[in-house]
């Protein structure tokens, strides 16, 4: 069951959640978010915004993620549900374990100009985390 998770969130493309650096453009890499602790997270990038957005695709785009990731794990999954803003997905992995992937929405900043990062520029990705617990 865990290689069927790990499919399900390869093809999902749940990667590291990434930032563009100062000079936007399609070639340049984008740099790792890493926390004050230094640890990476994962994600599935969603839509972005900046100052002059005036529509709402961004969350459009994201209510389509979201809606992938609920048919994904809908025939492994023994339970998904909502719990004030977070997914909750618990899959039964066996040997009397259960795997918790939750999802929430977070922003994180876009690109930086100089080194300062820019706060009106925002891309919210899905961040997960992972919990295995006994039954």
């Amino acid at each position: 069951m865990k290689k069927r998770i790990a499919q399900i969130l390869k093809d999902l493309k749940v990667g590291l959640v990434k930032m563009s650096p100062g000079d936007y453009g399609p070639f340049k890499p984008r740099k790792t978010f890493k926390t004050w602790e230094g640890q990476t997270v994962k994600g599935i990038e969603g839509g972005s915004h900046g100052p002059m957005t005036c529509t709402s695709a961004h969350l459009d785009h994201n209510r389509t993620i979201e809606a992938k990731v609920r048919a994904a794990f809908r025939d492994i999954a023994t339970e998904i549900k909502d719990e004030n803003g977070f997914l909750r997905i618990k899959v039964d992995i066996g040997n009397k374990r259960m795997r918790e992937l939750t999802f929430s929405w977070d922003q994180f900043p876009s690109y930086t100009r100089s080194a300062d990062l820019d706060p009106s520029y925002k891309t919210y990705w899905f961040v997960l985390t992972v919990k295995d617990s006994k039954i």
